[in-house]
C-alpha cells in the first residue's frame, strides 16, 4: 500500500486501493485455493491470505483463482517507487454508467548524462601529450615529460639528501629578501613546475565524480582559480628585454588550465 492508504501495488502498477466495503472477509477465501496458488506462484501463504481479499476486481465478492495469481504477482514483484499519481478528469456521465480508468504517471528520474564535462576531462589529459615548456619552438617539453623529469629529480634528491646532513645553512637567510616582484616569479615558477600533477589529479577527481552522477563544478572551480594564480603570478613577475615567463609556456599548459571552465559547464 502506499504511504496515503489510497494505493496499492499489483505487480506491475500503482492501481487505486478499494474501498473497505469491497475487501472481501477473509472468512471468505478459499483456503485450499491459497495454498495452491501460493506453492505455484512461490510466495508465502499467509502474506497471501491477507493480501488476496483486496484484489476482488469484479467486486462479485467472491474471489476466483485469476484474482488470486494477481495477489501473488503483487508479492512476487517487488513495487516501483511510489510517486503521487495523477488522475484523469473524469467525463461527463452518460445514459449508461460508465467506468474511468485512473492513469497513473510516474515520472522517472533518469541520471544526467553531462557530456560537455566529460569533454573537459579529456582536454585536461590530452593536453598533457602537447607542449607545457616551449622556447621560440625549438626546445618543447609535453607535460607528461615534464611529470616523468620531475619525479626523477624528486627521486635522485631523496637519495641524496638521506646521506646529507639534513639540513641547510642558518647562515642562508636570502628568501627575506626577496622583493615583491621576485616572490611572485616564485610563485608562478612553483604553479607551472606541479602543474601537471595538479591537472592530472583534476581529471582524476572529476572522473570519479562523473562517474557517480555528480557535477563536478566545485573541481573545476578550484582548476580555474588555480591557472588564474599562475596568470596573476606571471603578470606581476619581473621580465627583462621584454621577455616574461609567459613566452616559455606552452599550448598544452593553457589548455589543460582553461579546460576547466568545460567541468564548470552542467550540461
Amino acid at each position: 500500500m502506499s504511504p496515503d492508504g489510497k494505493w496499492m501495488w499489483n505487480g506491475s502498477e500503482w492501481i487505486p486501493a478499494p474501498p473497505s466495503h469491497d475487501v472481501v472477509s477473509q472468512q471468505s477465501v478459499e483456503r485450499e485455493m491459497i495454498q495452491r496458488v501460493a506453492e505455484s506462484e512461490q510466495v508465502d501463504v499467509n502474506r497471501l491470505q491477507q493480501t488476496a481479499p483486496y484484489f476482488d476486481s469484479n467486486r462479485d465478492g467472491v474471489l476466483q483463482e485469476s484474482e488470486v495469481r494477481q495477489a501473488a504477482q503483487s508479492i512476487r514483484v517487488q513495487p516501483t517507487e511510489f510517486i503521487q499519481p495523477q488522475q484523469v478528469v473524469p467525463q461527463a456521465m452518460t445514459q449508461q454508467p460508465v467506468i474511468h480508468r485512473t492513469v497513473i504517471q510516474q515520472s522517472v528520474s533518469e541520471p544526467k548524462t553531462r557530456v560537455v564535462p566529460w569533454v573537459g576531462v579529456g582536454v585536461i589529459l590530452f593536453s598533457l601529450l602537447l607542449p607545457y615548456i616551449s622556447v621560440a619552438g625549438f626546445f618543447e617539453v609535453s607535460g607528461f615529460d615534464m611529470v616523468v623529469e620531475i619525479s626523477d629529480l624528486m627521486s635522485e634528491f631523496d637519495t641524496s639528501d638521506s646521506g646529507g646532513d639534513g639540513g641547510f645553512d642558518d647562515g642562508s637567510s636570502d628568501g627575506a629578501d626577496l622583493s615583491f616582484e621576485e616572490l611572485a616569479l616564485v610563485v608562478a615558477i612553483f604553479l607551472f613546475l606541479i602543474s601537471p600533477f595538479f591537472f592530472i589529479l583534476s581529471a582524476v577527481i572529476s572522473s570519479i565524480v562523473l562517474l557517480s552522477k555528480k557535477s563536478p563544478k566545485a573541481m573545476g572551480t578550484l582548476h580555474l582559480i588555480y591557472a588564474l594564480l599562475f596568470v596573476v603570478s606571471g603578470i606581476f613577475s619581473p621580465s627583462a628585454l621584454g621577455i616574461s615567463i609567459f613566452d616559455f609556456i606552452g599550448i598544452g599548459f593553457y589548455m589543460g588550465a582553461f579546460a576547466s571552465i568545460l567541468l564548470m559547464i552542467d550540461s
